[in-house]
């Protein structure tokens, strides 16, 4: 398995496992644990997961595996987010959907993921989405108390865009690790954008949520989302390999180190993210599914 260098003292697998339908698996607590004991037995070492994962409940799943297995802690990277908060029966308090960046919550948030996690720091914590009300000095003190306090190693975010990004960069004084983002063959907002273009330049290698479109090309909707699909099943086929291992090679052609986020319970699934990383598309093969998805030529 590729490892991707983050800081001096982290490293990701480049293909991470995702948790946000942990619940929604069917698994058993030793299910669960046996799962997890053959992602490490493929290389991967890195979680993905939310407070707001699960309905608030996710993170106690995984709690309850390290409970009765805590060697496979210190196997594993644990990544998980917080800020973003929506009715639940967790916080009935909460009457609408919004993004906390309050010092305050984002210390209870912390150290609530490490009480349901049951274990004792985070290797990364992630700010979930951008608010309009983020204070960057006051999100400063709580990644520096955190830190200070043993409870997480690194921070990043999520979902930023590149002002997002730099307003809370100019604030601390250890780089942000990572930017958690949506990219696919039919999700090129931070391609068109430059957001991708910027975290080269930051020599941040950014983590990929919904690496197959969320299942867009299977079921393609749009007359762009049925090109696309097209395009990527004559290349499939020509190279001998399917749909997702041509979805997962399109982003590993590109030059930021794109770590996806596999978010299924299924180990021939994640095999496929595994086996493509030896797939090599050409240029114009990853060109012919971009200018698929745009319906034109680049000029």
């Amino acid at each position: 398995m590729q490892r991707i260098q983050l800081a001096n003292d982290l490293s990701f697998s480049r293909v991470i496992h995702g948790e946000m339908r942990s619940l929604e698996w069917g698994m058993s607590v030793d299910d669960y644990q046996g799962f997890i004991e053959q992602l490490l037995a493929r290389g991967i070492t890195t979680i993905d997961h939310a407070d707001i994962y699960g309905g608030f409940e996710g993170e106690a799943f995984l709690g309850k595996v390290f409970a009765q297995a805590p060697s496979l802690r210190d196997q594993l990277e644990i990544v998980t987010k917080c800020g973003i908060q929506y009715p639940n029966p967790q916080y009935p308090t909460t009457y609408t959907t919004h993004y906390n960046y309050e010092y305050e919550y984002i210390i209870q948030q912390a150290e609530r993921s490490l009480t349901t996690l049951q274990i004792e720091t985070l290797d990364v914590l992630l700010l979930h989405r951008p608010s309009p009300l983020m204070d960057a000095q006051a999100i400063a003190k709580a990644f520096v108390d955190l830190k200070a306090a043993g409870k997480v190693r690194h921070f990043g975010v999520s979902n930023f865009y590149q002002d997002h990004f730099n307003l809370i960069q100019a604030a601390i004084d250890q780089p942000l690790v990572t930017n958690q983002i949506e990219v696919s063959a039919v999700c090129h907002e931070h391609i068109d954008n430059g957001n991708l273009d910027f975290l080269q330049c930051k020599q941040v290698a950014p983590m990929i949520w919904s690496p197959l479109a969320g299942g867009r090309i299977f079921q393609p909707q749009s007359a762009a989302d049925i090109r696309t699909k097209q395009a990527i099943e004559e290349i499939a086929t020509d190279l001998g390999v399917s749909v997702d291992a041509v979805l997962y090679a399109w982003l590993y052609k590109m030059p930021n180190n794109l770590m996806p986020i596999v978010g299924s319970g299924k180990l021939e699934r994640i095999d496929v993210a595994i086996d493509a990383l030896e797939l090599t598309l050409t240029v114009q093969q990853w060109f012919t599914i971009l200018q698929a998805q745009m319906g034109h030529s680049i000029k």
